[in-house]
């Protein structure tokens, strides 16, 4: 059940995704090839980061964007459709 709705979400998310041009100014990542994710999240205006690497990204939340690694944001999802 939990991938038949991953697999839903996804196709959704292949269909409505919006394209971000960012313009290179957001300085807060420790790794600084960290900082166009970032930036490109928060211009988006996206609820998640989700990444491996959570340990370069400011803390676990900037502005709006929630930064979360692939197991979190998995956990979350399943909790929002139990099976």
């Amino acid at each position: 059940m939990i991938k038949a709705v991953v697999d839903t979400k996804l196709i959704e998310l292949r269909t409505s995704a919006l394209r971000v041009a960012f313009p290179g100014q957001l300085h807060v990542c420790k790794d600084v090839d960290d900082d166009k994710f970032l930036e490109t999240a928060v211009l988006a205006s996206a609820d998640f980061l989700v990444t491996k690497n959570t340990k370069h990204f400011p803390a676990k939340r900037y502005q709006s964007v929630r930064i979360v690694t692939v197991s979190k944001f998995l956990d979350l999802v399943e909790k929002q459709y139990p099976e």
